[in-house]
């Protein structure tokens, strides 16, 4: 009887053991971006768009969802921008706006195509470099931007998580590699904007510094 109870308890301890080597290890915590730009007209200058577009981000990432804040040259807080896979939407405010601008990531409003240009380390990350096309036909906007992104092979996503996420043809890529971005570069349009990691934090996300409140606001969808 000993023997058979020994026997199972190796069986138990056998089996822990093999489902805690399975289990992936996804990211969970914030990661700091500077933001940088280069012009492509003289309509505007840098300075301006560090001022009203950003010259900073702090990113929260925990379970598939991110909460983006972006801050200005003055340290001031002028955009928040939120996805929450549960509620298959992709949120988006300013500082000097009530509403809150929104779009379902199930439809695919800006069909893109991916590219795997090669690899590099990024902050000690190794990394697959993707470059995009995206058709833009919106606000009498029709062109095709193009986008560099830089996915740390390091920080683990489930690919899962994005099977819905449509828009921009997201869910294909997630399927292919990781979904933490470390640095992008994409055309706005008159200008290239640049976002380059500088940190990352590994921590546990409490659900009260995660996102803004959507209840009772005003809403716009994008």
């Amino acid at each position: 009887m000993r023997k058979i109870l020994q026997l199972g308890l190796l069986i138990l301890i056998g089996v822990a053991l093999i489902s805690s080597t399975l289990k992936e290890d996804y990211f969970e915590g914030e990661i700091h971006y500077d933001i940088d730009y280069k012009l492509q007209t003289d309509r505007t200058t840098i300075e301006s768009l560090k001022l009203s577009t950003g010259s900073k981000m702090v990113m929260l990432f925990k379970d598939g969802n991110y909460y983006k804040k972006i801050y200005n040259s003055k340290n001031e807080l002028i955009v928040e921008i939120m996805l929450l896979l549960e509620n298959k939407k992709y949120y988006w405010k300013r500082y000097d706006s009530d509403t809150i601008n929104w779009f379902d990531i199930t439809k695919n409003d800006s069909p893109t195509v991916f590219k795997i240009s090669g690899n590099k380390t990024f902050l000690n990350q190794y990394c697959t470099i993707v470059d995009s096309e995206t058709k833009i036909n919106y606000n009498n906007i029709n062109k095709v931007l193009k986008a560099r992104y830089v996915y740390s092979n390091e920080l683990k996503t489930n690919p899962n998580w994005y099977d819905e996420y449509k828009e921009g043809n997201y869910n294909e890529i997630s399927k292919k590699l990781n979904c933490i971005i470390l640095e992008e570069k994409f055309d706005a349009y008159y200008y290239e904007k640049i976002l380059r990691a500088t940190s990352i934090i590994s921590r546990k996300i409490k659900d009260k510094e995660f996102g803004f409140d959507i209840k009772n606001k005003p809403l716009k969808q994008i």
